[in-house]
């Protein structure tokens, strides 16, 4: 603002010549000047003092009023060195003299670097105010616990969700951090915050809070270390977060998924008992056989006739020689008792081979249940054995049934390593595998019913293989068939296959099936270890 085109030329010339080349806006009264102002900010104002009607200080209020932070220097052939004081305590930048413009460049050069300092520094308060408040609002809504901890552990910062667990978060700072951990749970919380801030690396962590009414809190916490310009650790962020709920539901699910398995393997053990009732009904019915073939034999027997020859040799004991000489009857006695002898001997033979038939069947009996009982106490321990043992006692455990139903079985067995496992699971697996095996081959209605037990050796673990040709298994069910509940039987529960898929993973083992489809058979394998240590339900 300058009265004077003269002087306002002098100032232009003055700016360029030390290379400012400026875009020159020149007004020469208030009412130009006012209405300059209304327009956008300019990056720098001159003004002179006095102008007809108006001056400089009165500018610079307007100027301050509407643009606070854009540059104000005052020109003036006759500034005095109060009204510069003035000036400048009115909010001017600088004031030079008409007759030195020389300090004109420097001074606009330092006004124009201050102002953007200063734009600068704003922006940046305006920016970490932001980031403030957009701190405030992340640690005031988030549910997770934010702490920054000095190199003690003590806090230098808590969020406000701490207050929702241990009090108001401004009477945490200067606390120990460690304070409320679980006394069992502390020291090992202490070395890994040790560890951290002596690697710079954080981990993560599970502990309990101790609340001040006693009840205990599960919490889960990530640290992280804050370095200070220097590249040192200076202090430490901890994100926790409280995860009792997610405990607790743990708790149950795992609760309920030993259920689950307690009831699967007693599911299991009830059908290898079933199969073993199975197999003992079956001897029965042969024992039952035996005992009327026997019954009936002696119904027919000739040992009544016998007791006639006897009564009528005592009748003629007195004359016995003419008895058997002279009398009709006599004479054919002893032909008689030839022709007895030899039909009692054929009765006694008869019995005989019954007998040892039905004492056969009762051994048999008394086999498979002494079997079963040494299977069930010894469930749960292990012992080491060969496992072609293991698959001669499944095998025997179904055998009725598998001559009953004319399946022929055919014997692969390597040379292979003995085992360590528990003998009741495998054989709650086998016994099982077999069965549905036989199962296959009479639903399939084909003649020459075949099961291949395989036994081999690889990678460190034994394979069992149970072959069938049966009817075989849809592609759709070889994803589901160990599932819970799963089955193709009408009378079926779909336990067995599912608490034996479980009974081979608690044996560090596997239970997998291949079938080539329906009609085509299938093959279920179970492998174990070669070295394994059967884990306990708690």
């Amino acid at each position: 603002m300058e009265d004077s085109r003269q002087d306002a030329e002098l100032i232009r010339s003055a700016l360029e010549s030390e290379g400012l080349h400026c875009e020159v806006v020149h007004v020469k009264n208030r009412v130009e000047f006012e209405a300059a102002m209304a327009q956008d900010p300019f990056d720098l104002i001159l003004s002179d003092f006095a102008l007809p009607g108006y001056d400089g200080l009165s500018a610079l209020s307007v100027a301050r009023d509407k643009h606070p932070n854009v540059p104000f220097i005052l020109l003036s052939g006759t500034l005095g060195e109060d009204q510069a004081v003035e000036s400048l305590k009115s909010g001017a930048t600088d004031y030079i003299l008409k007759q030195r413009l020389t300090r004109l460049v420097p001074a606009v050069r330092r006004a124009l670097s201050e102002a953007e300092a200063l734009l600068q520094r704003k922006q940046a308060e305006e920016k970490l105010q932001q980031s403030r408040e957009m701190f405030r609002q992340i640690t005031e809504n988030v549910e997770d616990l934010i702490a920054v901890l000095d190199l003690q552990g003590r806090r230098l910062f808590s969020s406000p969700s701490y207050g929702r667990l241990l009090g108001g978060p401004h009477l945490l700072v200067g606390t120990d951090s460690f304070a409320e951990i679980h006394p069992a749970d502390r020291e090992g919380v202490q070395r890994i915050f040790r560890e951290t801030v002596a690697s710079g690396v954080g981990r993560r962590t599970e502990y309990r809070f101790v609340l001040q009414d006693g009840t205990t809190r599960f919490i889960e916490s990530q640290g992280s270390v804050i370095r200070d310009p220097a590249g040192d650790v200076s202090s430490v962020l901890v994100v926790s977060r409280d995860v009792t709920e997610r405990k607790r539901a743990e708790a149950e699910l795992e609760e309920a998924h030993r259920e689950l398995v307690r009831f699967s393997r007693q599911a299991g053990m009830a059908e290898v008992a079933t199969g073993v009732l199975h197999n003992v009904g079956n001897v029965l019915n042969s024992v039952n056989v035996s005992a009327n073939v026997v019954a009936e034999n002696l119904k027919k027997s000739k040992a009544a006739s016998l007791a006639k020859v006897v009564a009528l040799i005592r009748e003629h004991e007195a004359d016995l020689g003419s008895f058997f000489g002279t009398d009709a009857k006599g004479k054919q006695l002893p032909g008689y008792l030839a022709q007895l002898s030899e039909h009692l001997a054929g009765e006694q033979a008869a019995a005989l081979k019954e007998l040892a038939h039905l004492q056969k069947n009762i051994e048999h009996i008394k086999e498979i249940v002494t079997m079963q009982q040494s299977y069930a106490r010894m469930s749960g321990v292990a012992e080491t054995l060969p496992v072609t043992v293991l698959v001669e006692d499944a095998l025997r455990m179904n055998a009725s049934a598998l001559l009953r139903h004319d399946v022929h079985v055919i014997r692969e067995f390597e040379e292979v390593p003995p085992v360590t496992v528990d003998k009741h699971k495998v054989l709650q697996i086998l016994v099982n595998l077999i069965r549905n095996a036989k199962y296959a081959c009479d639903e399939s209605g084909r003649p020459d019913k075949r099961l291949w037990m395989r036994v081999t050796n690889g990678d460190d673990r034994v394979r069992i293989a149970v072959t069938d040709n049966g009817v075989g298994i849809p592609p759709e069910n070889l994803t589901r068939i160990f599932g819970h509940g799963f089955t193709t039987k009408k009378d079926g529960h779909g336990f067995g296959l599912h608490s034996g898929a479980l009974a081979a993973k608690e044996m560090g083992g596997n239970l997998s099936v291949q079938s080539e489809g329906v009609g085509r058979g299938a093959t279920f394998t179970l492998e174990l270890p070669l070295q394994t240590a059967p884990s306990h339900d708690a």
